[in-house]
């Protein structure tokens, strides 16, 4: 009886730990961080946008 206390833990984490590895979320286009992306959407822009260099600071 004792073995059933160990073996309830052991097939959560299988159950968990297969459903983290076969689990893929879709990447939506406008979440990925891109230079286009921070300015088109309405980021502060100091200096030309045609710069050779551009410097991102957060």
């Amino acid at each position: 009886m004792n073995y059933y206390y160990f073996l309830i833990p052991i097939l959560i984490g299988i159950v968990a730990g297969s459903f983290l590895v076969l689990y893929q979320p879709q990447s939506i286009d406008s979440k990925i961080l891109t230079q286009s992306n921070l300015i088109e959407n309405g980021s502060p822009v100091l200096g030309y946008s045609n710069a050779p260099i551009t410097i991102l600071e957060w």
